[in-house]
């Protein structure tokens, strides 16, 4: 028994933007074991909002500041934006946080072409 197209296209999406938020520095945490005192900077998988789970929440010192919407390679980001303002929105009220509604939304594939060739990365901050 294999895993699903569906599942493994989560897990690919997963690991381009795990490792892209690693590579900047982030420390990464799933939600059934995190610290958020580990770092300057902590991403939270899977983390439960109010109205739904993003697939990272950003800490900085120990207070969420944005959330990271991963999707497949290929997708087009412009219509996950409705998702990730909803995200932003949904804190939860005992999760530690620098204003509601979180300042900062990322979208992204998990690939970025530093030359400007192809963005796969689409952020907005209020």
């Amino acid at each position: 028994m294999g895993i699903s197209g569906g599942w493994m296209r989560a897990i690919i999406k997963l690991s381009h933007t795990h490792k892209k938020l690693k590579e900047a520095g982030w420390t990464l945490f799933d939600i059934d074991n995190f610290n958020l005192k580990a770092s300057l900077g902590v991403a939270i998988r899977e983390f439960p909002l109010k109205n739904g789970y993003t697939d990272y929440l950003l800490f900085v010192e120990g207070q969420a500041v944005g959330v990271v919407e991963a999707k497949p390679e290929g997708t087009p980001l412009i219509g996950v934006s409705e998702q990730t303002r909803k995200y932003i929105q949904g804190i939860p009220d005992d999760v530690p946080h620098v204003q509601g509604p979180l300042p900062f939304a990322y979208e992204s594939t998990g690939l970025f072409y530093a030359q400007g060739v192809k963005a796969n990365v689409l952020f907005f901050d209020l």
